[in-house]
């Protein structure tokens, strides 16, 4: 397990951490890719292959947001892959 600053990377906090510094990050749920991508003044959150993008103001909305499966990204985190 890789560890960051005494925090582990596959963890949820250290998702939080990353999108608080403005990574670009990708995931995979259920076979497929998503990315949460910061552009200008917000985020895009995106499924690869067909762009449906969706635009929010801050990451922290993005969070509230988004639904896979009618779910948090955050109830889904042990199901996800980083």
């Amino acid at each position: 397990m890789l560890k960051n600053r005494g925090m582990d990377m596959d963890s949820y906090e250290y998702f939080l951490e990353r999108l608080s510094w403005n990574d670009e990050i990708n995931f995979f749920y259920k076979g497929k890719e998503y990315w949460m991508v910061p552009s200008g003044n917000g985020w895009l959150f995106y499924e690869s292959g067909p762009i449906d993008e969706q635009y929010y103001d801050s990451w922290q909305e993005m969070l509230e947001k988004i639904r896979l499966d009618g779910k948090t990204i955050k109830e889904l985190w042990p199901k996800i892959d980083g």
